[in-house]
């Protein structure tokens, strides 16, 4: 006999090629000009390209306090401490806009270097030996790869980078810029799932 209570159509896996995070500079009404799941990205807006293939990780650190009774020593109440959440991805792509916030760079500028009988455009880059804490926004885009045809939309309006991971320059590896993100007050999922969206 069919079981009615599960449903696979429900479970959906990640990992389409047009999965995609934009992050740009902090914009505290980004929600507002997300104008649906399937409209243009706002404009500002810069694709990270690559992702690593441990995909991308939204965490929640929450922190509980029990408080005890006389009685029996039993939980009483439970309070919450702290709740906090960050979104993590490592990007694969070394891209201007991704380099001068990973490292925070003071100034980029663009000049000419004469190399045989070529003229080769270098970047040069200001670069501090300590960092400061970026505040930016970003819109995360997923697509079901199982045949569901669903899409998943997160617009985070005010996000932070601060802890910066290593940059490694070794062989047999891609240099890789692994992002933690502080997801500071509200956002929004936007989603076509079929078992997401209320009843009319």
């Amino acid at each position: 006999m069919a079981n009615n209570r599960i449903d696979a159509a429900n479970a959906h896996i990640f990992g389409s090629d047009d999965d995609s995070l934009y992050l740009g500079a902090y914009d505290p009404d980004l929600a507002g000009k997300v104008t649906g799941l399937y409209a243009a990205v706002p404009s500002g807006f810069v694709d990270c390209g690559w992702i690593s293939e441990d995909g991308v990780g939204l965490t929640f650190d929450d922190s509980v306090t029990k408080i005890k009774g006389h009685q029996g020593h039993a939980v009483v109440k439970t309070f919450m401490d702290s709740s906090e959440s960050a979104l993590s991805a490592t990007l694969l792509e070394s891209k201007l806009d991704s380099l001068r916030r990973y490292l925070d760079v003071r100034s980029a500028s663009r000049e000419s270097e004469k190399v045989g009988s070529e003229t080769k455009a270098v970047a040069k880059l200001v670069v501090p030996s300590s960092r400061k804490v970026i505040t930016l926004s970003g819109i995360l885009d997923l697509f079901d790869v199982s045949g569901q045809g669903v899409k998943y939309r997160m617009v985070f309006p005010h996000l932070e980078l601060g802890e910066r991971g290593e940059l490694a320059f070794r062989a047999g590896e891609i240099t890789a810029y692994e992002h933690t993100l502080s997801v500071l007050d509200d956002w929004l999922i936007l989603t076509d799932a079929p078992a997401l969206v209320p009843s009319a």
